[in-house]
């Protein structure tokens, strides 16, 4: 939850006005996460609208006593920076 509602309306009234339509987004949105995102190497982050490297947020070793990655597609949680989001997700849920 944020509480300084202020920045946040300063935040997105620099990013401008969305001229996309819905089916537009939908399609980047697909578009992004099936042919162009890393899932080797990187890190959906919500809090800088980006990506990051698995290799900037130390998230690159499995885990003792677990078999396979526990990494697979990695989602930086905004507010506690070294919770990986997509660690429930495993190559049957994928």
């Amino acid at each position: 939850f944020c509480a300084d509602v202020e920045s946040v309306r300063g935040a997105t009234q620099r990013l401008g006005v969305n001229t996309q339509g819905l089916g537009e987004l939908l399609v980047g949105f697909f578009r992004c996460y099936a042919r162009e995102f890393d899932f080797k190497g990187g890190v959906v982050s919500v809090r800088t609208g980006g990506h990051l490297s698995k290799h900037e947020k130390g998230w690159t070793t499995k885990e003792r006593g677990f078999r396979g990655d526990r990494h697979l597609f990695c989602i930086e949680d905004p507010f506690e920076l070294t919770h990986d989001l997509g660690r429930v997700c495993d190559p049957q849920t994928l």
